[in-house]
Formats: structure tokens, C-alpha cells, sequence
């Protein structure tokens, strides 16, 4: 009887371990932000344009109809969004667009923007393929990190696949982290400030 249950027991260890073998495994586009946290730029009139640069790592390509997405963005100024080239284009939804097999946090009160590649020409990775940006009115130091989901093809078998990460983004309500950063800087002025007011002049 122990012997049989053993024996059944064995032959369900190794289905399971060739059916995991067999069973897909996640890809990634490896369309990647080069740093999760923008530049950012004041542009007056309480605008702020924040810009990531972009890269495809080396087993990858971008080709036609290629993208990625950058989701919630808070305070995202409609039609704002630039691209380095021609080649580029950009749409603004509040939900998606999404490359199948990611399944990223995206609220439908928060605008996301997609950048679609459009060129003749594959952008062979490894390069940084540009400098893509949007304008907000949510102010420099409010970031929160959201989802960055891109879609790419493979170099070496011309599949699509998709990649899922985060990235810093305007945010209306900054992590509790940030709050530290600005708070930490105010004392530093604060302290600053006192000892040249308390300063005895020679």
C-alpha cells in the first residue's frame, strides 16, 4: 500500500515539474525608462513638464505599431505630450492601452498617455531610443510611483511580448517619503537661516 502511494506520489511530482517545463513563462519588451524618476522642468503658469528618457535593451527591438504606456498621470495636461521624433506618436486615454500579458494598476480618473512607434526602421536595442515627456500642473516634488508597461519584439524570434514596471510620476498626493525630502529641506533652511540671523558681525 506504502509502495503504490509512493509510486503515485512520484508520478504527480513529475507531471507537475513537466507541466511547469511546458507552461508558459512570462516575456518581457524590456522597453524600459533609463531612470524611474523624471526631469522635471517649470514652465510657469503652474506647469511642469516631466520627461523620461527611454531605452530598448539588447535582446529587443521596437518596430512598427510597438509602445508603451505610461499610466495616471495626475494633473496631465490635455495634448501635452512630446515625442523626440516624427516617428512617434502619442494618444491620451484613461484606460489602456494595454500589451497582453501585463495586468498594470490603472484608474479610470487618471489620464494615461501611449507612445506608438511608427518608423520604417526597427530601433535595435541595446540604445535609448529618446526623450518623451508630458506637462502637468502638479508641482515638481510630488511624485508617486505608477505602472509603465511597454510592448517590444524580440531580436531573436520576432515574437511580441511586454514588460510591466514603475516609474515616478506626478502624483496629487506625494509619498510619504517625499514629504521627508521636503520637510528635511525646509529645516535645513530653517537652521540656515538662524545662524545668520544670530551671526555677530566682526
Amino acid at each position: 500500500m506504502r509502495k503504490s502511494l509512493g509510486i503515485v506520489l512520484l508520478a504527480a511530482v513529475t507531471l507537475g515539474l513537466s507541466l511547469a517545463g511546458t507552461a508558459p513563462r512570462p516575456v518581457r519588451a524590456d522597453i524600459l525608462p533609463v531612470n524611474s524618476t523624471p526631469t522635471v522642468s517649470n514652465l510657469g503658469g503652474g506647469q511642469f513638464r516631466y520627461t523620461w528618457a527611454i531605452q530598448v535593451t539588447g535582446s529587443q527591438r521596437v518596430e512598427l505599431n510597438d509602445f508603451f504606456t505610461i499610466y495616471d498621470l495626475a494633473g496631465y495636461v490635455n495634448n501635452s505630450a512630446l515625442t523626440p521624433n516624427a516617428n512617434w506618436t502619442f494618444t491620451q486615454q484613461a484606460t489602456g492601452v494595454t500589451p497582453v500579458g501585463t495586468l498594470p494598476n490603472d484608474s479610470a480618473a487618471l489620464q494615461n498617455v501611449t507612445f506608438t512607434y511608427g518608423g520604417a526602421t526597427p530601433l535595435v536595442g541595446p540604445q535609448v531610443i529618446g526623450n518623451f515627456s508630458i506637462t502637468s500642473t502638479i508641482p515638481t516634488f510630488q511624485f508617486q510611483l505608477r505602472n509603465f508597461a511597454g510592448r517590444g519584439t524580440d531580436q531573436n524570434t520576432g515574437l511580441k511580448n511586454a514588460n510591466l514596471t514603475n516609474i515616478a510620476t506626478p502624483s496629487a498626493t506625494p509619498e510619504p517619503g517625499t514629504f521627508l525630502l521636503v520637510g528635511a529641506g525646509l529645516l535645513g533652511l530653517m537652521a540656515r537661516a538662524r545662524r545668520r540671523t544670530g551671526a555677530v558681525p566682526a
